[in-house]
């Protein structure tokens, strides 16, 4: 979609539901692109470039959290999910 003004708005609306919830909405770096652009090789500058740019924005700005690495990997499962053409999927709580 080639509409900068709607392209404004939404922002607006994102900017309002994180101040809604607590977040620092006017520090939040915001990046314009298109997956689906990505995904079918399409207009590169919109798509491609623009996944990559936001793979570097949360590279940059979210740290990795801190896991123990010394114990065992414990996790109780709670739920199995089988989904055609990819397997069963599993899932639970990490201890």
């Amino acid at each position: 979609m080639n509409d900068p003004e709607m392209h404004e708005i939404v922002e607006m609306e994102v900017k309002e539901i994180l101040q809604k919830y607590g977040y620092d909405a006017e520090n939040t770096k915001f990046v314009r692109g298109s997956a689906l652009c990505a995904l079918e090789g399409k207009e590169p500058q919109l798509g491609e470039e623009r996944i990559k740019e936001l793979v570097q924005v949360m590279d940059d700005t979210i740290e990795s959290p801190m896991r123990p690495i010394d114990k065992p990997f414990m996790m109780s499962i709670e739920s199995l999910y089988n989904i055609e053409g990819r397997g069963t999927v599993v899932t639970g709580t990490i201890e």
